[in-house]
Order: structure tokens, then sequence, then C-alpha cells
């Protein structure tokens, strides 16, 4: 009789066999990452009750796995407290490392306090049911219902990148209708995003993860949320956060799912709001929703509505939208004024002066426009005079003489404004203006400015159209090319007055900027993602435009997270795979001393020939090279040293900075010396920490080792 199994994937009982024929889960290679429960851990202290299955997401603070309820004999999902930034795995254990200013063990008692929360509410068709919760392994489990189908982003991806505007709205509304009922009981959710909705094989929505949930009076509030979908009080250190701030969340995870694309992020819009309404990217929207979204998206909390209630009406009622602010303002009361009398009709005798006003006026009104904005020649005006009591003569003329001769030339100039022919007419004015008269070249240097200025707007609503669509690059060439056709033109007295290129050069270096910490937030996803296709484009496009210390470390630590993200997966490759894949990347990482010691753990489980452990040249101190940390080392400084100590010389280097090392026999070398405190653990080691000589010298000592063989 065939053995039966359970399956990691699904957590269906089925026949021993290499793939599961209902959902394609590999048991014959299961792959999990070091800091993850094994498939088939039992959780539950007391009761033993659930069998964990495969990951079926991680967050900053968590990990969900599926598993098998044995009492209800049903499929769940579990939802474990493991701050990765903070934390160990001891064999199923969780062993947290505080972190000054940040108390993580109380961070792990607030998932408690969600799941009862949660509880306290009837059963949402658009949240996510909380079935139980326990304490094992020094940690937290919340235990609820498992949600058939994948993400809202995986379904938009499956798509086209977007849906229709009555589709998302269908699909939202039991989202908003439970969020409704979640605020109602005084808890807001704080990190609403397509990563946090699940949608089902049937097509409905329901919001999962309120790990970051907490009363909404909490005054405490950790800012937490994701770029692009969390409003600006969430970065903002003393933020005011309550039930506006999911409603931004929520409008910008709709936003995205019509627009196809993330909203800018709401700390950037404060200063500078590129957000591009729906209807403008030809999307049909109703207005009053389209008002009501953009209302919601609002970075001023002020100026958004202040609980779900609003925008639901403003969706599915078709309520004008009215904002009903966080801290209103209000005016302080008009005193009254006493009552104005009525105006007396004015006396027959002096209708006539009232009608000489009236006309003056009128007259002095139309030739002031005339000489600004109509060339055409006016006819002489006839004198006009009437005399009263006290004799009044009010004289207007005008002749031909007053018009200016270029006129028609100043008027096409503004027509071509107009019609956004911006760089024509500032080639023409630059090219024809020794051409004009002393006022002629005052009206067209206003005309030249204006040009100027409407040009350079229009790249810049150019560029955050590019920016919109995380086309970074785009965005600065057209703005490079933007300052350098601007500075061409500053090739006179005339118009060296008339170009500023502060506006060109502020947007230039806030998308410069944005780019890089697009870089880096994207970088560090796709290395979670094993995406190292991803990170190699990125980063080929990203050198035309960064240069320097800084941009070099942003690659460093996107292609170190890469390495670290793999090392899981390399305990399925033989040793000599795994060997040839870090070794490919050392250089990437900079050297990173972590990177190193997997590197010689895999080397380990490969054959080679025994080394002595024996140490003869070392100092009085125990420093086998005692000025590695003041002088650059080379060759020669290295070639009487054997094998064994090479390996020591390199880590001796992080020992002096009290690191801690993975191979026990380091440890134990470098612990029968005074110097050597080991306080730090090899994944909370700050790399920066080593000087220039240092960092040069780890660069050196590997590439000895290297062309040795050693490496």
């Amino acid at each position: 009789m065939e053995k039966k199994v359970l399956c990691p994937g699904c957590m269906r009982i089925i026949n021993k066999i290499s793939i599961c024929a209902y959902c394609g889960y590999d048991l014959k290679n299961i792959q999990i990452k070091s800091y993850q429960l094994k498939p088939y851990t039992i959780l539950g202290e007391q009761q033993k009750r659930y069998i964990v299955g495969k990951v079926v997401g991680e967050g900053a603070f968590g990990i969900t796995y599926v598993a098998l309820d044995k009492k209800l004999e049903m499929k769940v999902a579990i939802k474990e407290f493991y701050p990765r930034k903070y934390a160990k795995r001891v064999g199923n254990a969780v062993e947290l490392h505080p972190q000054e200013g940040f108390d993580i063990a109380a961070l792990r008692e607030e998932m408690i306090s969600e799941a009862r929360n949660l509880a306290k509410l009837d059963q949402l068709e658009g949240v996510v049911e909380v079935k139980d919760y326990f304490r094992d392994n020094d940690t937290i489990y919340i235990v609820m219902e498992y949600i058939e189908g994948g993400s809202l982003k995986d379904y938009l991806k499956q798509n086209g990148g977007k849906l229709q505007v009555e589709i998302a709205k269908r699909m939202m509304r039991p989202v908003i209708e439970s969020l409704m009922q979640v605020h109602n009981a005084g808890m807001i959710h704080r990190d609403i995003s397509p990563d946090n909705i699940m949608v089902t094989p049937e097509g409905k929505m329901k919001l999962i993860d309120f790990g970051t949930a907490k009363e909404s009076n909490d005054t405490d509030i950790l800012a937490l949320g994701k770029k692009g979908y969390a409003p600006p009080e969430q970065f903002a250190k003393d933020g005011k956060q309550g039930t506006w701030t999911d409603v931004y969340a929520l409008a910008a995870t709709y936003y995205g799912c019509i627009v196809g694309r993330t909203p800018p992020v709401s700390t950037e819009r404060l200063k500078n709001d590129t957000l591009v309404y729906p209807s403008q990217l030809g999307i049909s929207i109703n207005p009053i929703e389209e008002e009501a979204l953009v209302m919601a998206l609002s970075p001023d909390p002020n100026t958004r509505f202040k609980d779900m209630k609003a925008l639901y009406n403003a969706f599915y009622n078709q309520s004008s939208p009215i904002p009903n602010p966080v801290s209103p303002n209000p005016q302080p009361p008009i005193s009254p004024q006493p009552p104005v009398p009525p105006t007396p009709p004015p006396d027959p005798q002096n209708k006539m002066v009232f009608l000489i006003a009236a006309i003056a006026a009128v007259t002095v009104i139309v030739l002031v426009s005339s000489r600004f904005i109509s060339p055409k020649p006016l006819a002489p005006q006839p004198s006009i005079s009437s005399t009263s009591e006290q004799e009044s003569t009010i004289t207007i003329t005008s002749t031909v003489e007053d018009v200016s001769p270029n006129a028609e030339l100043l008027d096409k100039w503004q027509k071509r404004i107009d019609a956004k022919e911006y760089r024509d007419v500032i080639e023409e004015i630059t090219l024809q203006v020794d051409e004009l008269e002393v006022a002629e070249k005052e009206e067209a240097g206003k005309l030249l400015e204006k040009a100027l200025d409407k040009e350079q707007k229009a790249a810049i609503v150019e560029a955050n159209t590019f920016v919109s669509s995380e086309d970074y690059a785009g965005a600065l060439d057209l703005l490079k090319e933007a300052i350098a056709y601007t500075e061409e033109l500053n090739t006179s007295d005339f118009t060296e007055k008339y170009i500023d290129l502060s506006a060109l050069e502020k947007k230039y270096e806030s998308v410069y900027s944005t780019y890089k910490t697009f870089l880096s937030e994207e970088g560090m996803q796709a290395a979670g993602n094993h995406d190292e296709g991803r990170i190699n484009t990125m980063f080929q496009k990203a050198d035309n435009y960064f240069e320097g210390e800084e941009y070099e470390q942003l690659k460093i630590k996107v292609y170190t997270e890469l390495v670290y993200a793999n090392i899981g997966q390399l305990s399925n490759e033989t040793p000599e795979q795994a060997v040839s894949y870090i070794s490919s990347h050392v250089e990437k990482t900079d050297y990173n001393c972590w990177v190193i010691e997997f590197l010689d753990f895999f080397r380990s489980q490969m054959e080679l020939p025994a080394i002595s452990n024996s140490v003869t040249h070392v100092s009085e101190e125990g420093y086998i090279l005692p000025y590695s940390s003041s002088m650059y080392l080379s060759s020669s400084d290295l070639s009487m040293l054997s094998q064994f100590e090479l390996y020591l010389a390199y880590f001796e280097i992080y020992a002096r900075h009290e690191r801690k090392f993975n191979d026990p026999a380091v440890n134990e070398y470098f612990s029968q010396y005074w110097w050597y405190k080991p306080t730090i653990e090899p994944n909370l080691f700050n790399e920066s920490s080593l000087n220039e000589y240092e960092k040069a010298n780890v660069e050196t000592i590997y590439q000895f080792q290297k062309n040795m063989g050693y490496r």
C-alpha cells in the first residue's frame, strides 16, 4: 500500500510522490529560508493543534504560513510575529534583539491586541476572519481563515495591470463597507495596499494583515506604511493618524486599480503635487466619483475625508463630496456692520458730470488695453467737455503715432504663446529684438519671460508624467535638455535678465532624489524576489545618471541583499555551484564579511586538502597583521602567511570591531586575546564601520587568497 503524506503546499493528504497533483508543490525539493519554520512543524504548545505548511506571505514584522487545523480538520493561515531586522531563529524559537529607542517586545504584544480587536467584530465580508491566537516558540501566532486566491497586486498583473472603473468599484465595495465597521469599532488598519488585499477565485476582495492596526485614539503610533499608499502623516514623527489615514491608503489602492500605477509619494506631493486625474489619462469615470477620489487622496488631512463613510456615499450613493476636516480651523465671527443707506438718485443738474466720468473711464480702459493687447490703431477720439457748478473739463485724444510700429509682430508672438509654440516665440524674439525700438523691447521682454516660464512649466509637467510611470531616467533626460536649451539662450544682456533656471534645477534635483529612493526600494524588493535580471537592468540604466560613494553603497546594499536572499536556495545546490555563485557576487557586495563566511561554509563541504591550524606569524598582542587598520597592505605583506593565517588575518580586521563569527574556530582563536570583545552578531554588523585602510585591506587579502586558490 502506497504511503500517504500531507502536502505542505495545499495541506491535502496525497500519495507520497515528488509533485503534488493538486497544487504542483515539489515535495522532493522543499525550499525554505533559514529564518522560516520548516514544513510539518507542529504549533500550539499545549494542544499541538496546527501543522505548518509552506510560506504564503512575508512582511517586515511577520511570516504567514498555510497550516492544517487538526481539531477542525480544515486549512487555515497562521501569521507568526518574526521581525526579520530584529530577530534570529534558534531552532524553532524566535530570539529578539533589542534596538535602542524601539521596543520590539512591545510590538510583539500588539499582535495579540490585534487579534482580540478583530475577534470582537462580527464576520465581515471584506476583512479576513480571526479564528484563534496563541503563544509558542517565544513569539505569537494568529490563526485566520485561509483565503484561496492571490493578492490584488498579482490579480492586477494577471489582468493587464488595471481594472475598469465599474469592476473596481464593485470589487472594492465589501472592503469599504467592512472598513466602516472596523473604524466604528475604534480601529484603523494603517497598511492598506494591493499587497494586503486578497482576491478570491470568485473575484471577491478581503483585507488582510492587520499587523500594524492600533486603536484609533492611540497617540504612540509607529510610522509604518508603503510609499505611494501611505499619507504624509505616517512619515511624520508626530503625525496624527486616524480613520482618515486609511481613507488615503484605500483611495490610493483604488487609484492604482483603475489607472494602472501608484500615486506619487505623498510626502513629495506636499512639495509639488504631480497627481494626474484619471480622466486626464482617458479613463471614463463619473465626475462625482473622480472628485471624491481626488479629495480622498489629498495630502492634507484637513481637505481629505475624515472617514470611510463619506467616500462610500460619493462612490455608491453619488453624493457630492464635501470634506470634513480632521482639525477644523473656523474663521472668527464677523462683527455685524450697520446697514448701508440706499444711494439717493443723482441730482438732474449733475447727470452730465456722471455721464462724462463714465465715458472717460471706459475710454481710458480701452486705450490702456489697446496699448498692451491690441495692435490695431485707434481712430482719433473727439474731445468731450462739460461744465457744472464747478467747471470740469476732461479731454482724451489718441493718434496713430501713439501706436507701436511693430504692434502686429508683438501680437503675433502673443498668439503663438497662446498656441503653446513657446520655443518658436523665444527664438524669434532673441533673433529680432535688435530691430525693435526701446518701448517695444520692453514689451518683447515681457513676452520672452512669459514664453520661457510656460516652456519650463510644460517641461516640468511632462517630467511629472514620466515620474508617474516610474520612468525617472526619461524625466531627467527631458529636464537636462530643457536646462541646456535655456542656458544656450543666455548670450546677451537682453536675454540674461529674463532667464531663471531655478524651477528646472529644483525639479531636476527632486526627480534625482526620487529616482535614488526608487532604486533603493525597488532594488531591495527585487532582491527579495530573487530577480537579479531586474536589478542588473535598473543599475545599468542608473549608471548613466549616478556616481559617487553614496550611489555605490546603494548598489552594494541591494546586491548584498540579493545574495542573502539566495543563500537559502543554495543549500539545494552542490557545494561547487554555491561557491561559484557567491564568488561571482563577492565584489558586488564589496567583500561583505557575512557573504565571505557563507562562501567559506560551502567551500568546507567540498573535498579539499586539509590545512594546518598552526599560527606562527603573530605579534605579542595576538595580531597576525598588526597594521592592517592603519596602513595599506600589499601582496608582499601577505606572502609569508599560511593559508590558515590568511584566513584569520581577513577576519582579524572585523574582530577589532567586536564582530562575532559563524566559524567557532575563528571565535575561539580571537577569544584568547584581551582586545577581542565579541558583542555584535554577524547579521547586525555595519560594514561602514571599517575605515578606508581596512576596506582596502579586506579586498587585498581576499584577492590574494583567491589567486592562491584558497577562496
